[in-house]
């Protein structure tokens, strides 16, 4: 039997090599040199790109070498691979044949806070030292702190080594400065909590930054808001939230209690009726009101969570929420990841609804898509519709709206529009509207159509001899009808 252990320690052996062929070599004299013994790999998760389902790295050679040698050496030698859980998970899955090879799964748990104190204790004795009585509350208190913020790259026992080292260090500067006619053993074997002051100190230093918003920039983005096209069932709701928030921080200045707000919310709506575009605008909000540290937009679809293979889209998600820390994670056609019981896409939803458990107030989620395939999608999971208490609801533009939207995207470029070309937008929007279902594109409809004005523009002027400048701006009545809606 083989095994796979999750956990991180120092690299082990190196069996990828820089180039093609040299890869297997370099495996196989590995393999040769463990052959009636053990052979551990130290990250083995690193032998497989994350992302890449190619096999263009030369980790795939080095799998490949190794798992014939397991099949062909079989009982002669015994393999360990080693790395963080996730990662460990992700790469277990990624071939079949290391499955079927690695039937042994060791879990490595971190050291509890009161392990971390017992190790501290056997190393200090190890250099026939003790801990003076004051100084264990406040480490025990220290370890319980960093072991509930922990992440996958908490140190564990060489965490407690350095603290050791640290805190020995300490206590010799300390004894130096006393007389040598008073160092006797009591005052030689004791580390006291001044020997270890500073190194518990200064975890609590840096969570003790507050991150404060710029009132300009805020009132900018709500200004934005306002200002776009339509939308009054959202800017409504926005404005309302805003305002909540507003109280809320004010009554924690007074020192008064405050619920906490669940900002996740739910955007639905028919393509290009502005959900990116308020989502944006809602990121920057939040940055500059203080409650995101910084207030950056990362935007995906299915295809940027889900991965090829079980296991493998858990990692994915997860690389996906870290980027999302500290501003908002906007998921488009986020129904899509309901396609069945055995879809990958509930694995997204399962490590997303965890993350946002686990790092509650750390990030904004925001899933967006079409009205009713939305709604069916929070009712899939009870999970999902108790974490996302926010509805906002995004309306088609009328007719009226998408002129004006026609108007602010052409002046924005420097076009303007005759009488007749407005007319004719007008009969185009109104047809478009009436003949509406779930596909009508909204604000996406008229850049395209404007657009296409735009080219048939450009082809007239090249008919003209002189053209003037109000040739180069003007786009007229035949531009417009010149305009194939069919291919829109």
């Amino acid at each position: 039997d083989h095994y796979f252990c999750c956990f991180g320690i120092d690299c082990g052996i190196s069996i990828a090599a820089s180039f093609v062929g040299q890869t297997a070599q370099k495996t196989k004299e590995a393999v040769d040199k463990a052959i009636g013994g053990t052979l551990f790999i130290d990250e083995a998760y690193t032998l497989i790109k994350q992302g890449d389902s190619s096999g263009s790295d030369f980790g795939k050679e080095a799998l490949d070498t190794l798992l014939k040698r397991m099949e062909d050496d079989r009982g002669k030698f015994i393999v360990i691979a080693a790395g963080y859980t996730d990662e460990m998970n992700s790469f277990i899955t990624s071939n079949p044949g290391l499955q079927s090879r690695f039937t042994k799964n060791i879990i490595f748990e971190d050291y509890s806070p009161d392990e971390l104190f017992e190790i501290t204790k056997k190393l200090l004795a190890l250099k026939d030292h003790v801990l003076d009585e004051e100084a264990k509350e406040p480490l025990k208190k220290y370890f319980n702190k960093i072991y509930r913020n922990r992440d996958k790259t908490f140190g564990n026992a060489r965490l407690v080594r350095d603290i050791t080292e640290s805190a020995l260090k300490n206590q010799l500067l300390r004894v130096a400065d006393i007389p040598y006619e008073e160092r006797h053993e009591e005052v030689l074997k004791y580390v006291l909590l001044e020997d270890i002051a500073e190194i518990i100190a200064h975890k609590k230093e840096k969570e003790a930054v507050k991150v404060e918003g710029d009132p300009e920039l805020l009132d900018k983005y709500l200004q934005e808001l306002a200002d776009l096209t339509g939308l009054d069932l959202v800017k409504k709701s926005v404005t309302k939230l805003i305002s909540s928030l507003k109280v809320a921080k004010l009554r924690k200045q007074r020192g008064l209690k405050v619920i906490p707000k669940n900002l996740n919310s739910v955007f639905m709506g028919n393509p290009g009726t502005g959900k990116t575009t308020v989502a944006r605008l809602l990121s920057k909000i939040y940055k500059e009101m203080g409650i995101l540290e910084k207030g950056h937009f990362i935007e995906v679809d299915r295809s940027g969570l889900v991965a090829g293979y079980q296991g493998q889209t858990a990692s994915k998600t997860n690389e996906v929420i870290d980027k999302a820390l500290g501003g908002t994670l906007f998921i488009d056609e986020a129904y899509t990841l309901t396609r069945g019981q055995n879809d990958f896409g509930r694995e997204v939803i399962d490590t997303l609804l965890k993350r946002m458990e686990d790092e509650h107030g750390k990030f904004i989620v925001i899933v967006a898509g079409y009205t009713e395939e939305m709604k069916n999608f929070l009712e899939s999971n009870p999970g999902v519709q108790s974490r996302f208490p926010n509805y906002f609801m995004f309306d088609d533009f009328t007719p009226r709206q998408m002129l004006e939207i026609t108007h602010l995207i052409s002046e924005k470029n420097g076009y303007k529009l005759d009488e007749g070309a407005w007319q004719l937008l007008l009969d185009i929007f109104t047809k478009q509207y009436k003949d509406r279902d779930k596909n009508f594109g909204n604000a996406r409809s008229v850049k395209n159509i404007l657009y296409k004005a735009i080219s048939n523009q450009e082809e007239r002027i090249l008919t003209l001899l002189e053209p003037d400048d109000n040739d180069l701006t003007m786009i007229t009545f035949d531009d417009v009808d010149k305009i194939e809606l069919t291919e829109i």
